[in-house]
């Protein structure tokens, strides 16, 4: 062995050592995934403003790639008009999925985010029912591309 190959064996077998002694000193995971996808979601309001004006009807769709229940599609629409939740719905290819993202365990995570903006905002967007605009006079919604959900263990 040549003696410059034997500092280059040496410098390799300590980046090594380093390396392993780096990742013995990381603190451990203490999180779990619940939910990876996409999450656009579209809101028609009686009144301009932003999360912090309630909807008068909103679709909210999940594309989910994994989840402990599988993959699927969800869409969550609800219209508050003429009272709170007069109509709500789910469309879905995985009803498990579906009552996994309406749990705690997901979308009431996320209700105390809904007062930040997040995600691409768009100026022109409308829910549509049976070919009709859905009730709320301004819209307002947000896309969040390839999210993961975790949560401390």
């Amino acid at each position: 062995m040549k003696h410059g190959s034997r500092w280059q064996a040496l410098g390799a077998l300590g980046v090594a050592l380093l390396a392993t002694t780096a990742a013995a000193q990381q603190p451990p995971d203490t999180t779990r995934t619940l939910i990876v996808g996409e999450n656009p979601s579209i809101d028609h309001k009686a009144k301009p403003g932003g999360f912090e004006v309630p909807s008068v009807t909103t679709a909210n769709l999940w594309r989910v790639s994994w989840s402990p229940f599988g993959p699927g599609v969800a869409c969550f629409i609800i219209v508050n008009e003429p009272t709170p939740a007069a109509q709500k719905f789910v469309i879905t290819d995985n009803p498990k999925l579906a009552e996994y993202i309406a749990s705690k365990e997901v979308l009431e995570r996320l209700i105390p985010t809904w007062n930040t903006l997040s995600g691409v905002n768009s100026k022109q967007q409308e829910i549509v029912i049976d070919g009709k605009r859905a009730p709320g006079q301004y819209a307002s919604g947000f896309l969040a591309l390839n999210e993961t959900w975790r949560v401390e263990k």
